[in-house]
């Protein structure tokens, strides 16, 4: 069987991320073959979600406590599942807005808080 190197799948990942903005990248099955630093290469590119668990169907994955680890190590933090996306550094600072078909979604900073501003018609995404 041939075997997909890390460059191959961030390259994968990123195309992924250029074409479909606002999707989940997830990094599932044969993960167990790339390295710690191929792991972050691939979020790098990209990806932004990961199966979890001992057995995907027939292929085996990191223990939960390993991924824990790797997350650590790399200063990531999880959300909860079916929780919806977390907002980013960058969006609560106001220098990225993500357009969502017709309407541009972005987050200012305001004396309340974070606040969404949402602008119709829009024709650009801000980064």
């Amino acid at each position: 069987m041939l075997q997909v190197d890390a460059f191959d799948m961030a390259r994968m990942i990123a195309t992924a991320r250029v074409v479909m903005p606002t999707t989940m990248v997830r990094l599932s099955a044969g993960r167990q073959s790339f390295s710690d630093a191929e792991h972050y290469l691939m979020f790098a590119a990209g990806a932004n979600s990961i199966f979890n668990g001992d057995t995907l169907l027939t292929t085996s994955n990191p223990a939960f406590e390993e991924d824990e680890a790797l997350f650590a190590k790399m200063g990531f933090a999880g959300k909860p599942a079916h929780a919806g996306p977390l907002v980013s550094p960058a969006e609560t600072q106001g220098d990225v807005s993500i357009k969502d078909s017709s309407v541009v979604t972005s987050w200012k900073p305001s004396v309340r808080g974070l606040e969404q501003v949402q602008t119709d018609n829009a024709k650009e995404i801000l980064m």
